[in-house]
Parts: C-alpha cells; sequence; structure tokens
C-alpha cells in the first residue's frame, strides 16, 4: 500500500496483538473498501473469507431472527467495530448474515488467512482461539434456530444444548464415523458437506449422499452401515446422543423434523461408462466458474490448451485436457461432461488458505486471483488445491519481482533479489476481448465456462448444459448448388483459374485464423466460439472451390504437367478434407462412450500397462472358477486382434459392453458356481475397459489422421497452383 492504514484498524480487539511485521503483512494483503448506502459488504450465505474494521460510516448487520421468516437488524456497526468473524472458521466458512451500509463506510478488509498466521506468530494464538469458539457457538446457535431444532426451548435448555456440543472442523476425506462402528454422537453440519459411502462390487467406497449446511447425521444404536466423511472442508457439532435425549425428552419430533441429508436428483447410469455428479457433489457445488467440455462433440484437437498458452505471456497453459468425467441429469435425460484440470474459482478456495502470504484473493465477481507481486512461488497452494489446478512455473522476466519486504526480498549490489517461481492458474483471461481464449478458440463450440448452480449441473438440469454446436451441414448443403452453377459459366481459362485459386487461398486463410494470437481479441462481448464460424466458412469456400476448379478444368484445352499436378493435389486436399470433417462430426461421440475420464493420447500406453497390473492383483485370492473363466473367456476377449475395431463399430459404451460380456458368462455357467464368482465383475471392467483402450486409439487416431494431410496437400497444391499459373501467364493467353 502506498498510505498505511489509519490506527483505528489496528485498535480492534482482533488486531491489537500484531507486531509492527504483522501489520504490514496483513495491510499488504487487505484492502480498504467504501461503500454507499444501500450497498452490502457481504451477504448471507457469501463464501466467507475476510474480516472487516469499520473506518468511517455505519454497517447494519442482519440475520435470520429466531422464529421469525425475515431478516431483522441485530445490531449496528460503528467505526472500530469488526464484524464477519464468521471467516474465522476456516475455508468452508460462509455468511451468516448481510451487512448493508445505513450510510457512507469506509472498512478495511482483513484476510483472515494472513491474520491468523500474523496473530499465531506474534503470540496470539490464545485469542484466536477463544474468539474461534465464541465464534462456532454464536453460528451453531443460529444454525440450530434456523432448522427448528431449537423452537419452542427456553434459553436454559438452548444453552445446556450449546454447552455439550464438541466442535470439530472435519477435512476432505477424513472420516467421521467408519462404516460398522457404533456411534455415540448425533452429527450436526455447521458448515461444509459432508458424504456417505457405500462399498462396491469393486470393493471400492461410492458415495451415495450428502450431510449439507443445518443437517443433523443420526447413526443410530446399531453399527453404523455407511461411512461418514468429509466430502470437502467442513465444520461440525457433535452432540452426545444421550445428553441429546435428556434435552429433547418429550419432544423427539423435534429432532426426526430436522433434514438428514439427501442424496443429489437420480438417474439410471450406465454402468460404469461415467460417474455421476454425486461423486464429487462439493466439486460443482464450491465451483464459481466451471470449465467443461461436452465430449460428444470435443475433436480432441488441443486448440483450447494451444490458445490458453498463446494467452499468456509466459506461454504457459493454464488448462489440461485431463480430469473427470461426470454425468450430470436433464429433464430430457443425461448430459456427459469432462471436468479438464483448470481452475474452478472456488466460493472457499482452499488454495487461499493455503498461501503465506495473501497473494491469493477472492474479487467482488468471486474470481479467484494471484498477486504475482506477492507470491514466492512456495506451491503450498499448488499442493492445497484438491483438483490440481495450479502449477508453480519459472517467473517471467516480465513478471513483477517480489519487493517492498526485507523478509521476502533483499537488495544486494543494488539489484532485487527476486523468487524464480511463481504461481499460475486460470485467470478467466482477464483483459482479453472475448473472454476465456480456450472458449473463443474451439472450432467445434465444444468447450463453456459455467456456474454451475445457474447451470444444473450440481441438480437437475432443464436441458442441455451447452448450447448445441452450431450447425455447418446447412450451409455446407447450401453450397452444393452454388458450387454446380459455378462449375457450369463459361470463363476463360485465366478467369477461372485466378478465381480457383483465390478461393483455394481464402480456404487457406483458415489455417491463419486458426493460429491467430488471442491476444489479438475476438471483439467486446463474445461470448461464443470466434473460431467456430470460419472453421464452418473453411468448409463452404472448399466446396465453392470444387465448382471453380471444374469450371477452369472446362477451359483448360490441353493443361500441361504442372496443371495436371496441381488438379491431383487438390482432389487430394478436397478428399482428405472432406473426410476430415466427415469424422470430425462422427467419431467424437464414439470416443465419448468409450472414456471414463478425460485423457490425452500419451495416456493410452500407461493406461494398457496399468490395466495389465490390475488384472493381476484383481486374480490373485480369487476361486479356482473364476480364473478359469478368466482363461477361457476374457483374456482371449482381451487378445482379440481386432477387438477394439469390432467395439468401435458396435457403438456400444463401455458400460452396454460389460453387460453384454456379463450376459455371455451367465449363459456359459447356466447359473452354477453363483457362490464362487466373487471378484467377475472386476475383471468384466477391465477386460472391457482394455478393449475399449484400443478402441479409442483407434478412433483417435483416425481424428489425427487426416489433417496433416489435408495441410500437406492444401500446401503443395497452392504451391503447384502458382507454379502453373505463372508458366500459363508466360505462355500467353
Amino acid at each position: 500500500m502506498s498510505e498505511p492504514w489509519p490506527e483505528v484498524v489496528w485498535s480492534s480487539p482482533l488486531l491489537r496483538g500484531l507486531d509492527a511485521r504483522g501489520r504490514r503483512e496483513v495491510a499488504a494483503a487487505g484492502a480498504l473498501l467504501e461503500r454507499a448506502p444501500g450497498e452490502a459488504l457481504f451477504t448471507e450465505g457469501a463464501p466467507a473469507d475476510a474480516l472487516f474494521v469499520i473506518l468511517e460510516g455505519e454497517v447494519g448487520l442482519s440475520a435470520l431472527g429466531r422464529g421469525k421468516a425475515v431478516a431483522r437488524i441485530e445490531r449496528r456497526m460503528r467505526p472500530g467495530d469488526a464484524l464477519g468473524e464468521e471467516a474465522l472458521l476456516g475455508p468452508h466458512a460462509v455468511r451468516d448474515g448481510d451487512a448493508v451500509a445505513t450510510r457512507r463506510v469506509v472498512a478495511a478488509s482483513v484476510p483472515c488467512v494472513v491474520l491468523t498466521r500474523a496473530l499465531v506468530r506474534a503470540g496470539g494464538a490464545e485469542l484466536e482461539a477463544r474468539t474461534s469458539r465464541a465464534v462456532r457457538r454464536r453460528l451453531l446457535e443460529r444454525r440450530l434456530a434456523v432448522s427448528g431444532l431449537t423452537a419452542g426451548l427456553g434459553e436454559g435448555p438452548v444453552g445446556e444444548l450449546l454447552d455439550m456440543a464438541e466442535h470439530r472442523d472435519v477435512a476432505r476425506g477424513e472420516v467421521v464415523f467408519g462404516a460398522g462402528e457404533r456411534a455415540r454422537a448425533l452429527v450436526f453440519v455447521l458448515d461444509g458437506l459432508l458424504s456417505t459411502h457405500e462399498v462396491d462390487d469393486g470393493g471400492k467406497l461410492a458415495p451415495v449422499g450428502y450431510v449439507g449446511r443445518g443437517d443433523l447425521f443420526d447413526p443410530g444404536a446399531g453399527p453404523l452401515p455407511v461411512t461418514l466423511a468429509g466430502a470437502g472442508p467442513s465444520a461440525v457439532a457433535l452432540f452426545p446422543a444421550a445428553g441429546l435425549a435428556r434435552a429433547f425428552a418429550g419432544r423427539e419430533d423435534a429432532i426426526a423434523a430436522v433434514g438428514r441429508g439427501a442424496l443429489p436428483a437420480r438417474i439410471e447410469v450406465d454402468g460404469g461408462t461415467t460417474a455421476h455428479v454425486v461423486k464429487d457433489l462439493y466439486r460443482v457445488q464450491i465451483a464459481g466458474s466451471l470449465l467443461v467440455i461436452d465430449p460428444s462433440s470435443c475433436v480432441r484437437c488441443g486448440h483450447c490448451v494451444w490458445s490458453c498458452g498463446a494467452a499468456h505471456e509466459d506461454g504457459v497453459p493454464r488448462l489440461t485436457r485431463r480430469g473427470d468425467k461426470l454425468l450430470v441429469p436433464t429433464s430430457s435425460g443425461a448430459s456427459p461432461l469432462f471436468l479438464p484440470n483448470s481452475c474452478q474459482h472456488c466460493k472457499n478456495p482452499a488454495c487461499l488458505k493455503e498461501c503465506p502470504t495473501g497473494a491469493i484473493v477472492r474479487d467482488g465477481r468471486g474470481e479467484v486471483k494471484i498477486r504475482e507481486e506477492l507470491c514466492t512461488g512456495c506451491g503450498n497452494c499448488a499442493r492445497g488445491c484438491p483438483w490440481e489446478n495450479i502449477q508453480v512455473v519459472p517467473r517471467s522476466p516480465r513478471r513483477p519481482a517480489v519487493a517492498g519486504s526485507e523478509d521476502v526480498a533483499r537488495v544486494a549490489s543494488g539489484v532485487a533479489v527476486a523468487f524464480p517461481d511463481v504461481a499460475v492458474k486460470c485467470d478467466l483471461c482477464e483483459g482479453l476481448a472475448g473472454g476465456p481464449a480456450c472458449v473463443a478458440s474451439c472450432p467445434t463450440d465444444a468447450i463453456a465456462r459455467l456456474d454451475p448452480l445457474a447451470s444444473g449441473v450440481a441438480s437437475v438440469a432443464p436441458g442441455p448444459l451447452l448450447p448445441p454446436p452450431r450447425p455447418a451441414w446447412p450451409w455446407v448443403v447450401a453450397g452444393v448448388p452454388a458450387a454446380l452453377a459455378l462449375s457450369r459459366l463459361a470463363l476463360s481459362p485465366r478467369t477461372s483459374g485466378a478465381l480457383a485459386l483465390a478461393l483455394s487461398a481464402v480456404a487457406a486463410g483458415y489455417v491463419a485464423a486458426k493460429r491467430v494470437s488471442p491476444r489479438a481479441g475476438a471483439g467486446a462481448g463474445a461470448v461464443r466460439s470466434r473460431l467456430r464460424p470460419h472453421y464452418v466458412g473453411h468448409l463452404v469456400v472448399g466446396v465453392l472451390t470444387l465448382g471453380a476448379v471444374a469450371a477452369h478444368a472446362r477451359a483448360v484445352a490441353a493443361p500441361h504437367a504442372a496443371g495436371g499436378a496441381a488438379l491431383v493435389l487438390w482432389l487430394v486436399a478436397a478428399v482428405t478434407g472432406g473426410l476430415a470433417a466427415l469424422l470430425y462430426r462422427l467419431v467424437p461421440s464414439r470416443i465419448a462412450r468409450l472414456e471414463r475420464e478425460a485423457t490425452l493420447p500419451e495416456d493410452l500406453a500407461p493406461a494398457r500397462e496399468e490395466n495389465s497390473r490390475a488384472v493381476f492383483r484383481a486374480l490373485s485370492g480369487r476361486s479356482e472358477l473364476v480364473k478359469r473363466l478368466y482363461d477361457k473367456v476374457l483374456a482371449p476377449y482381451r487378445r482379440q486382434p481386432l477387438g477394439g475395431v469390432a467395439l468401435a463399430l458396435s457403438g456400444r459404451s463401455v458400460g452396454a459392453e460389460e453387460r453384454r460380456v456379463r450376459k455371455d458368462i451367465d449363459g456359459l455357467l447356466e447359473g452354477r458356481g453363483q457362490g464362487k464368482l466373487e471378484g467377475t465383475g472386476a475383471l468384466v471392467r477391465l477386460a472391457v475397459e482394455a478393449r475399449a483402450l484400443d478402441a479409442r486409439a483407434g478412433l483417435g487416431g483416425l481424428l489425427r489422421a487426416f489433417v496433416p494431410a489435408h495441410v500437406a496437400a492444401v500446401a503443395a497444391f497452392l504451391v503447384v497452383a502458382v507454379v502453373h499459373a505463372w508458366l500459363s501467364w508466360r505462355s500467353g493467353p
């Protein structure tokens, strides 16, 4: 900051223990905000990652009152007061009320991550812990009131209930209660999301439901049939079952009325083809901007990754086309989506919590940013991101070095010593006309950025989540009669030749349009691919060129060798281009049926090796019947030379193929040995996956094969055509 913060900030009880270093770090990571009357500092349910100290003006803090259906003013905050302390709960915290300026307000925003570290270092851990306990107690009282659990209870019983609660933070993946365990406590979720898991037929834990904020999980008296674990960072309160029974003696109906968690909307999942969104509901709920790819339209060209790198000065892509594949329910069926590795701008970002310098912030639009002038390249954020969406790379010479603190940058021989690395991630191509480059540069309209809650990814969407690709075939079909009419024109050899060459050059211009730097912009307000219209135009001009070449061939009585070579090369270019366009239309949907997750071509060979190792592990310790079935049925199925081709031509998904193979096995056994078939399902999945890997490799090779041939043929044609035109010009009319 250019100016120090006023002393009123540091006189706030929460900040009094800060030393000079802590004050500098808090001020560098924080900000001074101004709000006009009626404007909000924050709203109920919004992610909480900072507290505020009022410098000027007045803020009305309101929340849902106990037993009331409307918000009410709880207290007015004036200069020197702090608010928004619920941010101290951690990365899962959300605002517990609305804070609205009643007159013009100036407030200091204090990132809690930096504040907590500074207090602990300065000896204020006890103060931080005491404040956290008070915040949790107040938050629990409000959550219980909203749930209806304490409706009708007096202050004494409510106080007893709050006293008996054991507060606990639950990390993502941390088990609260395990299956078979006899739990003696009920779990009330203050914030975050817990998931319940069962063991599937492959021996793995599979999510079957969720318990969210305000829900009460009652394990019952017997062994727990499911495992309860954190779907994301969460805060819970544990109530001893006996104590809760005493507090609610005669009012058991109040406990029964509290939400118990629920499954997301279910659809029939094509066995093994994809994971339902239930697999990681937390991820799609916490995402503020989710990058999704329609695998049925994606041609695996990698242009999204190239354009992402080209859009940034360091050339490092913030996107990797690997990730999860989810099946999202819609009112008309289901929509498969890829979630590639790219920052999803979480509403409660784990990376922000892990940053020791306050370099990671959320702006007013919800975008998570890395302030590179504060980043030391320590890598905590990359390790903390659950989805591996942050990477640490060498700092570009044009990137600002860390400076301004003797603790992070020192001056040696008059030169600032900078940290050599910096963390980078998707920044939504901030400042780039036309929005994210990956979206703007997709030739098939297969990629988009979505708000998961608004679009329906986290629930049931009313329709397709992505608009269908803008169709090319109507334009191509319309170009056919135009090409026929062009071929019948009575043009001179030079005119028809010049027209054919000009149209060919225009068609070849698609390469330039495809490789133009995204930083050149796509025009303000562009929300869909800028490349898709170029691709459609490329196809149409190619069809029109056919008519011009035919007209030229009719006009030339006896072409010389260069003209004949140009004609042959053009025909090769037309055939390879047509085949590439046809494969772009037909192949992606078939590949999508055979993929369980988004992968790259180089992932297939390691996946085959891992598949073979997994088969060995799956056979270990199985019955002789299972081993004979594998030797007689599944091993030959895996080794069939053209098995991948057969699966690709069948159009079946891996789930449908698994059901077919299992049906064949059931027919072969005729009901015998049912008690000795444990592990057969896993072996069937692995055998089908092996064949699917071969099919995916073949189909991916088809997608990639004709484009280089087409480009080479076009380049050769243009060279020979220019030679042909020059020779024709020299020979006269």
